[in-house]
């Protein structure tokens, strides 16, 4: 076949001029270009698949048989789709030409084409090996090992017997290094983290060209490459120096305009401008150190206190507010830095011994992945990768063959070329004779980083096909053939003040901008305002942290109620979609928009196929049929639907056999008649029994016999539960779920893994999980919103799409891994060592976790990995968009000032390459951060074409949905029930009732003092009982202690306000009071029955001033009379009721001398100045009365001194008598 030249293309691209559709220059030299490796970068809706289309029916026409074209697709749908258009095709081009050489070479392919090479790589290297698998010595009969379960099973065994092994001295290191490794991944004395981590070790290794050339020589690259913070990429100190210009030019502008005032606030800000020179030299010479001792000598206190008098000048106020914000912003940023690097000293100290564990560790994985290998190899048993490096061996060792290979393929087309591994371009290289590559795909588009797709691959030709004298020529698809140009511009608007190299992975200029394709699509006219939007309900409620990442109830409703004005204007609900990042919310997304009588399809179903009751009745028989000795599986068979054993029967059943038999074994007594209680089991019960083992002893035997598939469907016959629950309501789904359920057995057989033992074990471990299976869907509405993942959605278009939860946070919980790999750097990990020579402790060791150097370059490397795939996934999602985009998302009403504006985004700006400022773009707050940090960026708010909508509560107060509306107000429910009062009073019945019930309520009131005393009463009890007697500005009274706030207990996530002031009481009562130092109170807390998390909380300095005061001298001094948690209990007369009640308590502590009793108590009320202190005393008066007065009674002593010991001051601990 001839190379067109350059002049022929041309001549093809003006031809084209005038045409009703014309192809585009680009598409153009798509499709004829030969001769040459192209990179066809097409962007969203550019006709991708329409040119691989053409494309492939120019190169028939010119004589290349398909046959001779390997083409690879992403998927084997993509692949089926491809050959559906070509089929269509060469049949549409064989009936318009009249050339009989070109209708024979049409006629062909069209017999070829079933068995051309067109399909997923995965299909083409299991054809090859399957051709050649005697090169490698290889059982012809292998099979493929897809199933994740068996997989893991294979390895844990191989795991486990790693394991003994190297602790029987019998591993490539000593006992002691392997116990080493092991321990630093893993958790109480569980190595199941460890597997884990090998695991994953593994599974990256297998998705290179060569897993154990990484491992041997790459594995340890960053212990090498990074030895010190200074040696960290110049990423680790990025936008650092921009905050400090920020805050520089800012000070300087606002100085001189006379903004900063006050000697205090002027030395301060001159303080900084002095030293700015030095900041920025110290981050450019990586001298962290000097950076750090400089920066926390500063005093950022520049901007003068708000003036709060009657006259002040509001613009005034509000240009320091704005001040604030924005060095509140910087020196967030240099906060940050700063501590991330205080442990410099300690982390570049261990960075040997962190690399002796890593080559450990290496030595270990490398025996994990040999092993792994050898067991496939041995059993036959091969996952796809092992197939493809196969392959590679193959090709590479054999030149013959391989030159075969490339003689025989004229091209080597792959599709979706951002979605590329390095395993698969190995492939590609050896297939290719060098300059006959055809790449088709969009980096913008690369979203399939978890399954370890390497966007860099495509960028590295991207730039490089754009040099002279480059192996390879670019060709961008830059027209978007389908989108309005609402979507198109914003779309554009979002991604050039977005995207760049830096954060990004490529700059988003003019040659990637999209450009409006369709004119005819763009001129129509539209009813409709096509303008995104972007929809934030303002939460009025306190968030937390469950909150910010959930999908709420008011979005939904707003989402609702947008749907409903479209359909309102005549869209229809087929043309709508909602994509969003997890099918999480699928089931509460139905539930909320189902309410609204909005018809939903979930594409990817629900996550609760297994909470099914049919599929659960079903897994109970199964597990009963492969263990009858479980007796929660057995007894639930019996008392199923499919035989409807009663409560009674099953009794009488359990009282057959003594209590250590199972179920079973006393089953099997009461049918032979040899039970404990045979007399108890009639001859109806008999027959049930006989019935019952006669279906179980024959299924028991087809489960060992038969398949899966056969048992499932002949139990459904044999007891006709099938028919039975499609009787019940949603019965065509609960039908469809059974069939489902055998279909997966018979799916999972089919993948080699036999028994049912097996099946049982994989649902198992997904349920103990927490994991499930897509419900089933059936009879799904043709006209109805669909609900989808955005990797779903890729490659098709809907004319409105909504994005929900589009506050979500990215998920960062990656960079905090303990292991964290790359394929230039090898492994970082988390290095855990003994302390204990470095700081002084009686515990026998003293564990630190530590990052490392490599693990903080990976952290790194990851975070701007994640950041650039997470814009991808925007990019994605919007412009599946033909006609107009919604995005949904809240925030908090904390953030909106009194003018309606966001706080957060009021110093947004664009960096002098016209970027969004990097501490926005670089957050991980999600998408809706992006977008308003360029819509308050932005001087012209237009130019965004985007509209903002802020919906507070009391918009959404109408919006309620259907379901939960009442069909009458209350109003006129009481007026209903009005109309019959009095009607039941003419009764004689009634009339005397009602007099009993008169004569009851007189003694009740009566009374009410002795019916409403409880007979037993604690001394808190009788505080808030009469605490009405008590003078308002005499006590404050709080309904409940506030924890939240101790200086010396400040909570987290995990630990609530009750756990730590209980652990502060705890602490108190077991700690030893004749021996009172720092390492006392911190032994007493390891030895406390607490979670770290609470012992982690408490300031033990704080507690230690205790002791520093007279009375905690005094407590020392005595220690041994010291009497603590001391119940009590004595009788009181009630003064209203005059009736006699108990009161019982705990007294915290106290001291008994000869001549007196010294009574203390714990509070742990929180205050700030000591001014407060009288009111907690008057707060607790009644209470030490009531102890004293008990102590009094039992010692027959009136000297009782009473002492609060105050935990919750500010400073220290406070002792006060009362």
């Amino acid at each position: 076949m001839r190379d067109l030249s350059n002049q022929e293309i041309l001549a093809l691209q003006n031809a084209e001029i005038g045409k009703a559709q014309p192809k585009t220059p680009e598409q153009i030299e798509a499709i004829y270009r030969t001769g040459i490796n192209l990179l066809v970068s097409a962007s969203a809706g550019s006709g991708k698949t329409f040119v691989m289309t053409e494309r492939i029916i120019y190169l028939i026409l010119n004589g290349v048989s398909v046959k001779n074209l390997f083409i690879s697709t992403f998927t084997t749908k993509a692949a089926a789709e491809l050959k559906m258009r070509l089929d269509k095709k060469i049949r549409e081009t064989r009936l318009t030409t009249n050339d009989f050489e070109q209708k024979k070479r049409l006629t062909t392919a069209l017999q070829d084409l079933s068995t051309a090479d067109i399909g997923t790589m995965d299909s083409f290297t299991l054809k090859f090996l399957k051709e050649n698998f005697y090169l490698k010595n290889l059982d012809p009969t292998f099979r493929l090992l897809v199933d994740k379960t068996e997989q893991d099973v294979i390895k844990r065994e191989i795991f486990e017997q790693l394991v003994d092994d190297y602790l029987s001295e019998k591993g490539s290191i000593s006992q002691e290094r392997f116990i080493k490794v092991m321990n630093n991944f893993s958790t109480d004395r569980k190595i199941d983290n460890f597997y884990r981590v090998l695991d994953k070790i593994n599974t990256f290794a297998v998705s290179l060209e060569n897993p154990l050339d990484w491992l041997e020589n790459d594995f340890l690259k960053g212990f090498s490459n990074y030895q010190t913070y200074a040696d960290l990429p110049d990423r680790f100190t990025a936008g650092l120096q921009e905050s400090l210009h920020i805050v520089y030019r800012a000070l300087q502008e606002n100085l001189a305009s006379g903004l900063i005032t006050g000697k205090a606030k002027i030395e301060n800000t001159e303080n900084f401008l002095g030293n700015y020179e030095f900041l920025i030299d110290c981050l450019t010479a990586k001298n962290f150190q000097k950076f750090i001792k400089l920066y926390k000598e500063m005093k950022f206190q520049f901007v003068p206190n708000a003036n709060n008098k009657e006259n002040r000048d509001e613009v005034l106020e509000s240009q320091k507010e704005t001040l604030k914000e924005l060095i509140s912003v910087n020196k967030n940023r240099l906060d940050e830095f700063v501590d991330s690097i205080k442990h410099q000293e300690i982390i570049e100290k261990y960075h040997t011994a962190a690399k002796a564990l890593t080559a450990d560790l290496q030595l270990v994985a490398k025996e994990f992945y040999r092993r792994y290998h050898a067991y496939k190899l041995k059993n036959a048993s091969l996952e796809y990768a092992d197939v493809t490096h196969l392959t590679i061996e193959i090709l590479q060792e054999n030149e013959v063959l391989r030159k075969v290979y490339q003689t025989q393929y004229f091209e080597v087309m792959v599709d979706e070329y951002q979605d590329t591994n390095q395993l698969q371009e190995a492939m590609l290289k050896l297939l290719s004779n060098g300059h006959n590559r055809f790449m088709v795909g969009d980096v913008k588009q690369s979203i399939y980083g978890f399954r370890l797709a390497d966007p860099s691959l495509f960028m590295a030709k991207y730039k490089a096909y754009q040099c002279e004298n480059a192996d390879g020529k670019l060709i961008r698809l830059k027209e978007n053939f389908r989108s309005k140009p609402e979507v198109i511009n914003f779309t554009n608007n979002v991604f050039k003040y977005l995207m760049d190299e830096n954060i990004g992975e490529m700059t988003y200029g003019k040659p990637e901008e999209l450009v409006v394709g369709n004119q005819k699509l763009a001129e129509e006219k539209e009813a409709n305002d096509l303008t995104a939007e972007l929809l934030i309900y303002k939460d009025e409620k306190t968030p937390t942290s469950e909150d910010e990442e959930m999908l709420s109830l008011d979005e939904l409703v707003m989402t609702a109620q947008a749907i409903q004005q479209l359909v309102a204007r005549g869209v229809n609900y087929e043309e709508i979609v909602i994509l969003v990042r997890s099918k999480t919310n699928n089931a509460e997304i139905e539930r909320v928009l189902q309410s609204f009588d909005i018809p939903i399809v979930l594409d990817e179903g629900k996550m609760n196929y297994l909470k099914a009751m049919e599929v659960l009745v079903m897994l109970d028989v199964l597990r009963a049929i492969d263990n009858p000795l479980f007796d929660i599986s057995f007894v639930a068979l019996l008392n199923s639907p499919l035989f409807d054993f009663t409560e009674n029967d099953l009794a009488i059943l359990a009282l057959q056999g003594s209590t250590d038999q199972t179920f079973y074994d006393k089953y099997r007594r009461a049918l032979q008649g040899k039970g404990l209680k045979s007399d108890l089991v009639d001859s109806s019960l008999t027959a049930k029994l006989k019935g019952f083992d006669a279906y179980f002893q024959k299924w028991c035997q087809l489960a060992c016999q038969d398949s899966l598939h056969s048992l499932i469907w002949q139990i459904y016959r044999d007891t006709h539960y099938y028919d039975y629950v499609g009787g019940m309501k949603n019965g065509q789904l609960r039908q469809a779920n059974l069939q489902a359920l055998a279909e997966r057995a018979a799916s999972y057989e089919s993948s080699g893994y036999k028994g049912l033992f097996q099946f049982i074990k994989m649902i198992d471990s997904f349920l103990s999980t927490k994991n499930d299976l897509v419900a089933v869907n059936i009879a799904l509405p043709s006209n109805a919103v669909r609900v989808m993942t955005i990797h779903k959605s890729k490659g098709l278009e809907f004319p409105y799409v909504f994005m929900l939860n589009f506050s979500k946070k990215f998920n960062t919980k990656d960079l905090t891994n303990e292991l964290i790999l790359s394929r230039k750097n090898g492994a970082g990990i988390q290095f855990t060592t003994d302390f204990k020579q470095e700081i002084e402790t009686e515990f026998p060791y003293a564990l630190v976790k530590m990052t490392t150097l490599p693990h903080l370059a990976n952290a790194l490397e990851k975070e701007y990995q994640g950041l650039a795939e997470e814009m991808r996934m925007l990019y994605v999602a919007l412009t599946r968009a033909v006609k107009k985009i919604y995005m949904v998302g809240k925030v908090n009403a904390t953030q909106i000032d009194d003018d309606g504006q966001f706080k957060t985004y009021q110093n947004a700006t664009f960096n002098e390459n016209d970027r969004l400022d990097e501490t926005i773009r670089k957050s991980s707050q999600g998408y809706q951060n992006w977008l308003l940090g360029i819509y308050h960026a932005m001087t012209d708010k237009t130019e965004m074409k985007m509209t903002l909508k802020l919906i507070s509560n009391e918009e959404l107060a109408d919006m309620t949905p259907s379901n939960l509306k009442t069909d009458k107000i209350f109003e006129e429910l009481l007026a209903d029930s009005q109309k019959i009062d009095g009607a039941m009073e003419t009764i004689e019945e009634v009339k005397l009732a009602k007099k009993m019930l008169d004569e009851v309520e007189i003694l009740n009131e009566k009374y009410a003092a002795g019916i409403q005393l409880p007979t037993i009463q604690t001394p808190s009890q009788i505080k808030k009982r009469y605490e009405h007697l008590m003078s308002e500005n005499d006590v404050v009274v709080s309904s409940h202690q506030k924890y939240s706030q101790f200086e010396f207990l400040k909570t987290d996530k995990k630990v609530s306000p009750t756990e730590l002031g209980s652990a502060v009481h705890e602490l108190m009562q077991n700690l030893d009071f004749s021996n009172v130092s720092r390492e006392t109170l911190r032994q007493t807390v390891s030895k406390l029955s607490l979670r770290e998390e609470v012992k982690s909380k408490i300031d033990l300095a704080k507690v230690l001033t205790l002791f520093e005061t007279d009375f905690g001298q005094l407590m020392i001094k005595n220690a041994a009379h010291i009497k603590r948690e001391a119940p009590f209990s004595m009788l009181k007369t009630d003064e209203k009721s005059k009736e006699q009640y108990v009161i019982r308590g705990i007294i915290d502590g106290f001291i008994k001398l000869d001549d007196k009793i010294l009574l203390f108590d714990y509070k742990t009320d929180h205050f700030m100045s000591p001014d407060a202190i009288s009111q907690i005393k008057t707060r607790y008066q009644m209470q030490m009365n009531l102890y004293a007065e008990s102590l009094s009674m039992a010692f027959k002593l009136t000297n009782i001194e009473k002492y609060l010991i105050l935990l919750g001051g500010p400073d220290k601990v406070y002792i006060e008598r009362i």
